[in-house]
């Protein structure tokens, strides 16, 4: 997940897609959300290996899976302590991310399984993968039966 980037240029532009000087940008399963300004100001060259998520209507990520101009649907509160080694935003229960990537999908960009996520968390959860760092825990519903 590469929320909230600023990255300052000389031309007051910010966002992801900033790669000057021929820079490379690869992406899978990756979550862009809240920059300041497009992610598509570039002479760099941007790939994407699918299952992306940006917020803009730039169209940076450009595979069949990828999904532009779409809400994450993040935690308004931000970065927090979620679990794991490192803060991370988390995901909203209707969050469009949330099993977004099939299981047989949740590879890195070299085809390698992907088992766990930032937090340390198993991944998948359910029936798929979600888009970026954190991957939501949701609770089963908890139901009883009375006897007599």
């Amino acid at each position: 997940m590469i929320p909230s980037s600023e990255k300052p240029l000389h031309s007051g532009n910010s966002g992801l897609y900033q790669l000057e000087n021929d820079g490379v940008l690869t992406a899978k399963s990756t979550l862009v959300a809240g920059n300041q300004g497009e992610n598509c100001n570039s002479d760099g060259t941007a790939t994407s290996n699918g299952y992306n998520l940006s917020d803009d209507s730039c169209g940076i990520f450009n595979a069949a899976t990828d999904r532009n101009n779409t809400p994450a649907d993040l935690d308004p509160n931000g970065l927090q302590n979620n679990g794991g080694p490192t803060q991370t935003i988390a995901l909203l229960s209707k969050s469009p991310a949330i099993n977004a990537i099939p299981a047989a999908n949740c590879t890195d960009n070299q085809g390698n399984p992907i088992t766990t996520v930032q937090r340390r968390i198993k991944r998948p959860q359910s029936a798929g993968c979600d888009i970026g760092a954190f991957e939501l825990v949701q609770n089963t519903p908890f139901s009883s039966s009375a006897r007599n």
